[in-house]
This record gives C-alpha cells, sequence and structure tokens, in this order.
C-alpha cells in the first residue's frame, strides 16, 4: 500500500513540475520578444498582433492555440479574479464592446509590477503611452483593470472541434457530425457543405448535450438540446448519440444555433448563422435555440 501511494505521489508530483516548467516556459519565450514591433495579422517570429503573440509563445511548448481572441478565450475556463490568476495564463480586456474580448496577453505572475505585471503586444493605451510593441504592463492600473474581463487556464480538454454540414438532395436531409470521416468531401447521397460552426466533444463547464436523433422511415434526422422534447414529437425517431457539447447559455464569442422547421416535408435546419434563413421564409419557420456555439 506504502509503494502505491508513493508511485501516486510521484507521479502527481512529475505532472505539478512538468505544469510549472511548462508555463515557465511560455512566460520565458514571451518576454524574450520584449520590444518585438506590434503588426495587424501578424503571429511572429519578429512581430505580432495580440492573439499572433499568444499563439506564438503557446506553439512553442507544444500547444496550438486557435487564431482569433475569441476562439482564444474559450480554450479553457474562466477566471474572473485577478487575484486567482496563474503564470501563464491568458487574459483577456474589450476595447469597444464590454462582453467581447478584443485584446489578449500573458499573465505573468511577477515582474516590473510584481504579481500585477502581464505581457502584450497591442496598440492600445497604457498607462504610460500608446503600445505599439511587446510590453509589460500593470493589470491592476487603473486603465487595464476597468478593460479587464477575465482570465483563462490554458486547458487542451477546452478544444472546441468543428462541426460539420452535409445535405443530401435525394431525401432533403442535413446532416451534423464532428466526425470528417463519416462522409468525406461526399457519399452515400450527402455532400459536405461547410463548418457550420465549432463546439466540444466532451462535455465541460457551462455546456449540454445535443442530441442526435433519426428516423428510418422518413430518412431525416434531428437535433435537440432537450432529451425529452421527441417524447412528444413524432414517431419513428431513435437516438443515435450525443452528437457533441453547446453552451447552455450565451457567453462572449457565442452565438445562437437556430433551429429552423420546413413543415412541407417535417424537415429541420439548424444554423449559427441567421442570414441564411433570418426570422423564416415561405420554405422554413424558425423553432428555437439549440444552444450557443463558437462560429
Amino acid at each position: 500500500m506504502k509503494k502505491v501511494i508513493v508511485i501516486v505521489a510521484a507521479v502527481l508530483t512529475t505532472i505539478f513540475i512538468l505544469h510549472f516548467f511548462r508555463h515557465k516556459t511560455v512566460t520565458e519565450l514571451a518576454l524574450s520578444r520584449l520590444g518585438d514591433p506590434y503588426d495587424p495579422g501578424q503571429n511572429g517570429p519578429n512581430s505580432f498582433d495580440s492573439n499572433g503573440f499568444t499563439w506564438w509563445a503557446y506553439h512553442q511548448t507544444g500547444i496550438d492555440l486557435p487564431h482569433g481572441v475569441i476562439p482564444q478565450s474559450h480554450f479553457g475556463p474562466h477566471i474572473l479574479d485577478i487575484g486567482k490568476l496563474r503564470r501563464g495564463d491568458l487574459v483577456f480586456f474589450h476595447a469597444y464592446n464590454i462582453y467581447t474580448p478584443s485584446h489578449v496577453g500573458i499573465y505573468l505572475g511577477a515582474g516590473k509590477y510584481g504579481r500585477n505585471t502581464f505581457i502584450a503586444s497591442d496598440f492600445l493605451k497604457t498607462s504610460k503611452c500608446y503600445l505599439s510593441q511587446v510590453e509589460e504592463d500593470n493589470i491592476n492600473s487603473t486603465y487595464w483593470r476597468h478593460l479587464f474581463l477575465f482570465g483563462v487556464h490554458v486547458s487542451t480538454h477546452y478544444q472546441p472541434i468543428p462541426l460539420y454540414r452535409y445535405y443530401n438532395p435525394h431525401t432533403n436531409d442535413h446532416f451534423y457530425t464532428t466526425n470528417l470521416n463519416r462522409y468525406g468531401q461526399g457519399k452515400q447521397g450527402f455532400y459536405l457543405e461547410k463548418v457550420q460552426c465549432h463546439v466540444y466533444a466532451k462535455k465541460i463547464p457551462g455546456t449540454i448535450p445535443l442530441y442526435r436523433y433519426f428516423n428510418k422511415t422518413t430518412g431525416f434526422h434531428f437535433y435537440t438540446i432537450n432529451y425529452n422534447e421527441l417524447k412528444t414529437f413524432g414517431d419513428g425517431y431513435t437516438l443515435e448519440k450525443t452528437q457533441c457539447y453547446v453552451y447552455s447559455s450565451q457567453l462572449p464569442g457565442t452565438l445562437p444555433l437556430y433551429r429552423y422547421y420546413e413543415p412541407k416535408d417535417q424537415n429541420h435546419f439548424y444554423t449559427d448563422d441567421y442570414s441564411e434563413e433570418g426570422s423564416g421564409n415561405k420554405d422554413y419557420v424558425i423553432e428555437q435555440f439549440m444552444g450557443y456555439v463558437l462560429p
């Protein structure tokens, strides 16, 4: 028993050490770019915009963050209290909309301003000047404290994945899946239309299942976040699987997944792009939201 405890303790210690040094490396890499110029749309190695800078630093450690401030803001649990930030956490700020992050940096945990230091590349105004290069600043300054939204503990468990949309013109069925190998670029009458949105393969805090049903008689698929919905909605549908996980409420950077209904064929259509069907047309009527997704 003692041997098992020692082994478990050793494994936990190793995990802690790897976690500590991974984030130490991220911050060291970030600090190595101090003074490099800000350049919109660039992700290094000699110039950066804000999310390009964070992408570059994490990429060097083997973690590929998504490109874009908003996608990066969903790559781990949110920390609302500055006092609970850890070295290497991403920190997000707003500039134009208080609900949507538009700037990101890396929390250093120690630096010019003690535990209040973060590092970023952007042209936003700092407490001293207009920031147009990679620079350290004080997250607790009047300026940055006012703009701070939240921090993120980076976790690959939170990595969103594409939800692919297929269409079968023979059955008029739209099929949504996270498995590109199911129909590839087109099989069994289905054609790949687009990546509809991004979702999660596993449950994370704040998400709920999106269930997939199939009707053998009509050949239609049906998706819902309400497990009990089909008890009162028609016959012939059987549960195939939990397709993915979506947010139960709207967070910064997420969009509603709209569900439309075509009464003529009793068919359904799903999209996060309101402009596709709007409030409805001669064929489709809008029914409800199927949770919230990432574009």
